[in-house]
């Protein structure tokens, strides 16, 4: 499904880059393709589902994903796109949520949801070829200074099953989207 989101992404982005050329892409157009993607499986697909989250008032998964059969995971998705230093201390607020045993989705779940497993997936889009090859590197340089991308953040992916979908020629500039997944 991830690759599905990357490729079409990749194909939308090379006939319209929706922002200013210097710009990354807002990661909403990313959960878009991903929405489509989802739908493409029979799966639902909802956005902004509220979070139980200890300690903390008002958070929002970005995507809910819910696959047809009872027997496949339901999939939490976290989106950002990479483009910062600054964007560490939330990139890593969003794999904390999504990996702590405390999150829970709100009690107002459909019959049949409750039990199922789930896969946690924090996906990001970005234009830098360092970001690229740190998430699948333990080995590679950090892609940004700053102590939270050597430290915890790099502590925090670290465990997870992680994937890039590279589109090295991309028009105006090059497009990666990056994935990190979590059996909860």
């Amino acid at each position: 499904m991830f690759e599905a989101t990357a490729q079409d992404l990749f194909a939308s982005l090379d006939q319209f880059w929706p922002t200013r050329p210097e710009w990354d892409v807002p990661e909403a157009n990313l959960l878009v393709h991903l929405h489509a993607a989802a739908r493409a499986m029979d799966a639902r697909a909802y956005r902004e589902v509220p979070l139980e989250v200890a300690g903390e008032r008002g958070k929002r998964l970005d995507m809910l994903i819910i696959p047809p059969a009872e027997d496949q995971p339901v999939v939490w998705v976290e989106a950002k796109r990479i483009w910062a230093n600054n964007q560490a201390d939330a990139i890593h607020a969003d794999i904390q949520r999504l990996t702590a045993p405390t999150t829970q989705l709100g009690d107002n779940l459909p019959d049949g949801l409750l039990g199922r497993p789930v896969t946690a997936v924090f996906v990001a889009l970005t234009h830098r070829p360092a970001v690229a090859n740190w998430w699948t590197n333990a080995h590679a340089p950090v892609p940004f200074n700053g102590s939270l991308w050597a430290g915890a953040l790099s502590a925090a992916i670290a465990g997870a099953n992680r994937q890039v979908f590279a589109h090295p020629q991309g028009q105006p500039r090059p497009s990666f989207v990056l994935t990190a997944t979590w059996h909860r």
